[in-house]
């Protein structure tokens, strides 16, 4: 009787510790599968507006310039002419504070405007107003902005400067990037 009884009280905690162990394994299994229900509810994905472009400023060494690219948000968009226009937007804008404070420099007269950008079979041509090039001077100011146009257009399919044509105020004329 005594060995039965304790057989019966052995078995009674064998029971006891494996219904009490696998209670939380079944929680964790539901806080598992609801988490997971939750990133699959498109309520609860959060979508953004914005996507973002790189824009490359001018970084003086003691014999030439280094880019650094920077990453800007702008607004989402399917057009890659329109998402070019805002990086563009974006680099007109010039370095913030911080990156000043980095060296980064904005070569660009005041008051330019980008018009207009139209990217086809790698080829692009963007506008610019009248401020973009007048007046224009210094071959290292001259070589800075070419190659910052360059590295943004890059990423929108268009290589070098033999592929971007730039104008002005709705290509009444070209741009003339002479020192």
């Amino acid at each position: 009787m005594i060995i039965r009884s304790m057989k019966k009280k052995s078995k009674n905690n064998v029971s006891l510790w494996w219904t009490l162990s696998i209670i939380p394994l079944v929680l964790l299994g539901v806080w598992i599968y609801t988490t997971t229900m939750q990133l699959r509810d498109p309520s609860t994905i959060v979508s953004s507006d914005t996507q973002t472009v790189l824009v490359y400023y001018a970084v003086s060494t003691e014999t030439d310039f280094e880019f650094v690219a920077v990453e800007r948000d702008v607004p989402k968009t399917d057009s890659i002419n329109a998402l070019a226009l805002s990086a563009l937007q974006e680099w007109i804008k010039g370095p913030t504070e911080t990156q000043l404070s980095q060296g980064m420099n904005n070569v660009l007269n005041y008051g330019v405007v980008v018009n207009s950008v139209a990217i086809e079979n790698g080829q692009a041509v963007i506008d610019f107003n009248e401020s973009f090039d007048t007046p224009m001077g210094g071959s290292a100011r001259v070589t800075v902005i070419s190659q910052s146009i360059q590295k943004i257009m890059r990423q929108f399919g268009v290589e070098g400067m033999n592929n971007i044509k730039l104008t002005i105020n709705n290509s009444e004329r070209e741009a003339v990037l002479e020192p």
